[in-house]
């Protein structure tokens, strides 16, 4: 049941998002590189802890982790 609560709460951030992006009501160009970077770096810790949720045998929440701390590195500098 937990991992299907994860699931759907994903699947809700990334509609949510898509959408956004799609009708233009998230314009990247407007969202300041500060903003990006917090967003990234609470984007890499939220997966971390959906891996330790979904327990720790799913390696693919580690992915989109350090995918998002790998970007939000490379824009702090």
């Amino acid at each position: 049941m937990k991992e299907k609560i994860i699931y759907i709460f994903w699947s809700a951030v990334f509609l949510i998002t898509g959408v956004g992006l799609l009708t233009g009501y998230i314009n990247y160009q407007e969202i300041p590189d500060r903003t990006i970077l917090i967003i990234e770096i609470v984007a890499s810790a939220a997966f971390v802890v959906t891996y330790f949720l979904a327990g720790t045998k799913k390696w693919g929440w580690l992915l989109p982790a350090f995918v998002f701390a790998g970007m939000a590195v490379d824009l702090s500098t």
